[in-house]
């Protein structure tokens, strides 16, 4: 099934910006302006979400998009009525139909239960890669609290995004001893190259092979679209992982949905209700 989701979701991408773009061309081609633009309102919504994720600084949306939806289904209700062409109308049903297979199907990761992250107890060996061949594990974490960050890669805007509301949190998690890692499964001159776009002092680690989110279970088969080159087929499930200054487990969100992430305020109230600050 992730097989299909890879393909999907470029395709998915692809034929929203076509098929916007194609009704407001038929606009000013026709000179019919009501059925050619609700076409292209079918689609636009789509289009836009991209857009903002690439463009925007989006680290999380509402689980159902109801601003995406909205305009979607008026666009489809007016795009029948006026169809002069089944094919229209056609069209626009591909349209909505793909916003919602994107919105409820290709978002919901399928996330299986997890036996190995459990708040309370230890968090299971793990040995990650840092820059200069040098290894991080569990050893090198004890003794202050530790917030992990298990990100798909550079290609994910939203990790992006994620990842630059912590690197603005530092001075409070700095101020309360939190170590900070992000961890993804992609090369380390990626890595590297986050590691300087940041500038802070996280630890930017390198899970080779998904070895680590394989023993954690966070471990996303397929879960990286077509056409992202220079990434591996699989990547972790977006996961934070919170540890107290002996290695347990304090709190971990493992979202079943890429779009749904928590707020990065919810890791400093987590820190502070669970009194982690260390000098």
């Amino acid at each position: 099934m992730n097989i299909i989701k890879r393909w999907y979701v470029s395709l998915y991408f692809t034929t929203m910006f076509v098929i916007s773009g194609w009704g407001i061309y038929q606009v000013f081609a026709t000179g019919s302006i009501l059925p050619w633009t609700a076409l292209a309102l079918t689609a636009l919504p789509g289009a836009v979400l991209v857009s903002l994720f690439f463009l925007g600084n989006v680290a999380r949306t509402s689980k159902h998009l109801p601003w995406v939806q909205a305009p979607m289904w008026a666009a489809l209700a007016v795009t029948a009525m006026s169809a002069q062409q089944v094919t229209t109308l056609i069209i626009g049903w591909v349209a909505v139909i793909g916003t919602l297979l994107y919105i409820y199907w290709y978002s919901s990761l399928g996330r299986p239960s997890n036996n190995s992250v459990v708040v309370g107890q230890p968090l299971p060996a793990i040995e990650l890669e840092g820059p200069n061949n040098s290894t991080m594990t569990n050893a090198d974490l004890a003794g202050k609290p530790a917030l992990l960050l298990f990100y798909r890669g550079n290609w994910c805007p939203l990790c992006m995004a994620q990842i630059k509301e912590i690197a603005d949190l530092y001075k409070e998690l700095d101020r309360r001893g939190v170590q900070v890692a992000m961890i993804s499964p992609q090369s380390h001159s990626n890595t590297e190259g986050l590691a300087k776009k940041f500038d802070v002092p996280f630890h930017f680690l390198v899970d080779r092979d998904n070895r680590v989110a394989n023993t954690l279970e966070i471990l996303h088969k397929n879960g990286v679209p077509l056409g992202m080159l220079g990434y591996d087929n699989d990547a972790p499930y977006p996961t934070v992982i919170i540890l107290d200054a002996e290695g347990n487990v304090v709190f971990a969100d493992m979202t079943d949905n890429y779009r749904v992430r928590p707020e990065p305020d919810v890791f400093l109230k987590i820190i502070d209700e669970k009194g982690l600050a260390v000098a």
